[in-house]
């Protein structure tokens, strides 16, 4: 999964990119996305050709209204704040990823996390996202917290379900709607 989060992310900073450093280079990426699309895609789970439709409106300054139950809405939400905050450092970045894991973690229940999930999504489904809770995980471990350590390794498979399969889909796997 780790190979298909970076192409995912190369993908995010790549349109990002376009709309705001690097514009001069939009055209020539927005005729990638469109090849892509026309490729055989046959067999691949992890795939929805229409978040790319989606996302060649965005950069073409087509309304976007993805749904957000949709499995990638993550994508397009990670692009448009990229896109509105082109300025953001590396340390606020950080900084809001860290402000909606501690939020996430700390949801009263599992209604509650599906909420804040919904809401930050942009930020906690990123692989920076899941390399915190790796990094919550070892602390755990390291204390021997058996019980913390299950809830954090649930946490990340919640992240990275919605990843694959939207956070609607994964909520309701969990029975949580």
């Amino acid at each position: 999964m780790t190979e298909i989060l970076d192409l995912v992310e190369t993908f995010i900073q790549n349109s990002i990119a376009v709309m705001t450093t690097n514009p001069e280079r939009k055209t020539e990426w927005c005729e990638r996305i469109r090849s892509f699309m026309l490729a055989d895609h046959t067999g691949s789970d992890y795939l929805d050709i229409n978040i790319f439709e989606e996302v060649l409106n965005l950069l073409e300054g087509k309304p976007v209204e993805p749904l957000e139950e949709h499995p990638f809405y993550w994508v397009i939400a990670r692009i448009q704040e990229g896109i509105r905050h082109p300025e953001r450092t590396e340390r606020q970045y950080a900084a809001e990823v860290l402000a909606a894991v501690q939020a996430f973690l700390s949801a009263e229940d599992w209604k509650d996390s599906r909420k804040i999930l919904f809401q930050e999504q942009a930020w906690l489904l990123t692989p920076e996202a899941l390399e915190m809770l790796d990094l919550y995980t070892r602390q755990a471990e390291k204390k021997q917290e058996h019980e913390e350590v299950k809830l954090l390794y649930l946490h990340k498979r919640i992240l990275e379900s919605s990843m694959q399969i939207g956070i609607v889909r994964t909520f309701e796997k969990l029975g949580v709607s």
